[in-house]
């Protein structure tokens, strides 16, 4: 792999944004006053909101760089840190051909129980967090929360959960930087998500932890599900396991829904909501008209939009109150069953892992070629 690979074109960047609406010039024209050099914006533009936290470093080998992929863990006495799953598990290493070449942050696995040693076995290095960001890969599930940003040298690759489009403070610092960004969110595989079970343990969370603090079982409650996608899935499998009644609304029906949702018990919403919209699926005036106690579980936490009155919440203060309808609105519900969400991330990502260190961009595969969006 040569140094241009990394670095970005000399002169331009390459902005790849995915919205839901097809207006993608106009709406993509607000962020040119954040790019210092010329921009290209691509159109065909895809809006994805989801995503979860884990701490993981990847690096590739320019000659007068650290060699291979570095990991790194975050302080365990942080308490949301604490909750966060691994990336690669020592049983997925065996399918990766530069095992030699995966750093691992000392601790890194202990979270989900996996010790030093098991990677050290593997092949794998151990080292100290300094290391891991001389490195020119860098893996992180979620990218934009990363803590380490202003540590980092110029033209590295950053590859993890990044919603480019959500954190323009993020977006803006890895233009600046001459960073490529790919996203975990763009990565497809014949059409479907790569992490789609990851997207099912969210809703399947969020229900789980909700349900505590509305007073009823499951079996006692008459809910509605707005949106039909992998998230919805996950939040119908515990629903229908413990005995709730459930209507699902697509977003075809988001009319029925607003008609018929004062006669439900609870309301999840799992859409993937379009962001250049000015309409609400659920205003704050609406609020007056459901059962006091109704309880509504934002699983897609988009701040104030298709919901006027929901804010991200965290795992350890999860809901408040408006109106007298309770809201859940926690933006990372993976994280309270890192064990599970490692074997996902884990089997998913141990496929790139290769690609990654070996390939130039014009080498990869069409699915990591459209989960580039900064380049």
């Amino acid at each position: 792999m040569t140094n241009s690979c990394i670095s970005s074109v000399s002169y331009d960047v390459e902005v790849r944004r995915h919205f839901q609406s097809k207006k993608t010039l106009s709406k993509a024209a607000k962020y040119l006053p954040l790019f210092p050099q010329p921009v290209f914006l691509l159109s065909q533009i895809r809006l994805h909101i989801k995503s979860t936290r884990l701490a993981v470093r990847l690096i590739h080998n320019p000659p007068h760089r650290l060699h291979g992929i570095l990991v790194a863990r975050a302080d365990p006495y942080d308490q949301q840190i604490r909750l966060l799953p691994v990336i690669i598990l020592p049983e997925h290493i065996g399918k990766i051909k530069n095992a030699d070449k995966l750093y691992f942050e000392t601790g890194y696995g202990t979270a989900v129980g996996v010790s030093d040693e098991e990677y050290a076995a593997c092949g794998c290095h151990i080292v100290p967090r300094e290391q891991a960001l001389a490195c020119d890969i860098i893996t992180d599930v979620k990218l934009g929360d990363a803590d380490y940003l202003d540590e980092i040298n110029e033209s590295k690759i950053m590859f993890g959960w990044a919603h480019t489009v959500q954190n323009i403070d993020f977006t803006s610092d890895m233009i600046r930087k001459k960073h490529t960004v790919v996203a975990w969110e763009e990565i497809f595989e014949h059409g479907r998500y790569i992490f789609y079970r990851n997207r099912e343990v969210a809703g399947e969370a969020a229900v789980m932890q909700a349900f505590r603090y509305c007073g009823k079982m499951p079996y006692d409650t008459c809910v509605a599900i707005l949106g039909n996608g992998q998230t919805a899935k996950g939040a119908m499998r515990i629903l229908h396991g413990l005995g709730a009644r459930v209507d699902v609304y697509s977003h075809r029906l988001e009319q029925l829904f607003r008609k018929n949702m004062f006669d439900y018990d609870v309301l999840i919403n799992c859409v993937m909501w379009d962001t250049t919209r000015t309409d609400r699926i659920i205003y704050k005036e609406d609020l007056k008209k459901m059962k006091p106690g109704t309880l509504i579980i934002d699983v897609s936490c988009d701040p104030h939009l298709e919901i006027e009155t929901s804010h991200p919440t965290t795992i350890d203060d999860p809901v408040y109150v408006v109106d007298g309808v309770i809201h859940y609105a926690v933006d990372n519900t993976p994280a309270m069953y890192p064990i599970t969400v490692t074997k996902v991330l884990s089997e998913g990502i141990s496929n790139y892992i290769d690609i990654i260190i070996e390939k130039d961009f014009d080498e990869y595969p069409e699915s990591l070629k459209k989960a580039t969006v900064i380049k």
